[in-house]
């Protein structure tokens, strides 16, 4: 397993609805590209450009059938895959599913799992976006409440909002066996681009 704790992060997307721009931020870069009409969407089912060149492959593996993150309390539920992280950056490749980091944990209930996913502003909803109100930054879940991956429950047991440029150094990738963490971009209140990511640590139930 290979943890690289100096340069992993969420990367930045951009969303266009109606010719409103919705950032997803994290690494600030500046190429573009032509939107097409078959390009990604939102959980809305919205168009989703990219500001950016995407990043490389990230080594993915496509969602299970019946592999599943539930977030019961904000009435989340999305389908599961797997990726690996790729030149230091974490980029979920679409923005309707949640993302298992593979080269950054495990996947199973013995396992350190780590689960980044996408948050959108300006009207797109992906999955990170249920987890965080963006006007006040502050979190949708409390601390306590359940997380089921694969239907194993987790508890809640902290949520933070950390610094990008922090998020390497920040001891987020020494989680113990047990510990289920997700990660996705903050919004920024004024519609700037991100410069935070937001973070759910659970604790796996006992059963």
């Amino acid at each position: 397993m290979i943890k690289d704790r100096s340069t992993s992060w969420i990367t930045s997307t951009m969303m266009v609805i109606g010719g409103v721009a919705v950032l997803l931020g994290a690494a600030v870069l500046s190429w573009s590209v032509v939107a097409t009409p078959d390009g990604p969407r939102d959980l809305n089912g919205n168009l989703v450009l990219f500001d950016e060149d995407p990043p490389p492959p990230a080594d993915l593996q496509p969602t299970a059938d019946g592999l599943r993150l539930r977030v019961p309390q904000v009435e989340l539920e999305v389908g599961v895959g797997e990726m690996h992280s790729v030149g230091g950056q974490v980029t979920p490749p679409d923005f309707t599913n949640a993302y298992i980091v593979r080269d950054l944990g495990g996947s199973g209930p013995g396992d350190s799992v780590y689960i980044a996913m996408h948050s959108l502003r300006g009207g797109g909803v992906a999955p990170g976006n249920s987890l965080f109100d963006a006007d006040s930054q502050q979190a949708l879940v409390a601390v306590g409440s359940a997380i089921y991956l694969d239907g194993v429950e987790y508890r809640i047991t902290q949520t933070r909002n950390v610094l990008k440029k922090e998020l390497p150094s920040d001891g987020i990738w020494d989680q113990p066996a047990g510990t289920l963490t997700l990660i996705t971009c903050l919004q920024e209140i004024d519609g700037r681009a991100s410069t935070m990511n937001f973070v759910v640590t659970a604790s796996l139930v006992a059963g």
